[in-house]
Parts: C-alpha cells; sequence; structure tokens
C-alpha cells in the first residue's frame, strides 16, 4: 500500500478467510464472520507506518477442509459493522482495486488450501 499517511484513531485489523461455503475472522470477533479462536498479532493499526512493512500474525485451528481467498479488514474501532467506515487500501492489483466495499474486506492476493 502507497501513498498513505499513519493512521491516527485505534482500529484492529483483522484477517478473513473467505470460501464459497462462507467467511472466518481471525481476531476479534466481526458482525457476519464464524470466528476463529486464536491470537492475532500485529493487529494495531495506528503502529503501521508509511514506508514500512508491517506484519500480521494469525495463529488458529485450522478450518473446515477446502480453499480459502486471505483478506484483511480494518474496520472502525467505533462501528466496526459499518463497512463504508473500513478503511480501504490504496493499491491495486492487475489495475483493479482491492478493496470490496460491500463487505470492507482488501484482498491479499492469497489462497490457502486445507486438507481434509
Amino acid at each position: 500500500n502507497t501513498g498513505w499517511a499513519r493512521l491516527h484513531n485505534p482500529r484492529r485489523a483483522r484477517l478473513v478467510l473467505r470460501a464459497a461455503s462462507g467467511a472466518f475472522v481471525a481476531g476479534a470477533p466481526l458482525d457476519g464472520y464464524a470466528t476463529l479462536p486464536g491470537a492475532l498479532e500485529g493487529d494495531a493499526v495506528e503502529g503501521w507506518a508509511p514506508g514500512e512493512t508491517s506484519t500480521l500474525t494469525a495463529r488458529f485451528p485450522a478450518p473446515d477442509a477446502g480453499t480459502y481467498t486471505l483478506h484483511v479488514v480494518l474496520p472502525d474501532g467505533d462501528r466496526p459493522e459499518v463497512t463504508a467506515y473500513a478503511i480501504a487500501l490504496a493499491s491495486r492489483r492487475a489495475g483493479a482495486p482491492l478493496f470490496d466495499p460491500a463487505t470492507g474486506e482488501n484482498s491479499l492476493g492469497l489462497t490457502m488450501h486445507v486438507a481434509p
């Protein structure tokens, strides 16, 4: 993500695993998602700085077998259910925006396969 300033208001990032059967969120619970128990480190986005790499580390039990696309959600700290208040990353992939305004999710362009 380029061309952005440091975030000042407290927000917690969430990692989303999305499959055809539904979506899971790692980190704090979020309306509309099944929550994966576990730990998420590096999720305080006000500590992320322009021009630096920020790492989001998730540890959780494997979800149901299947293929998942990975996304990050940066919801508003006071109104996480309002997707219009989620942060949209400025990055684009092949000319297409990574942000989905319907879900508030930013695609990471990664896929995870979970074997049965």
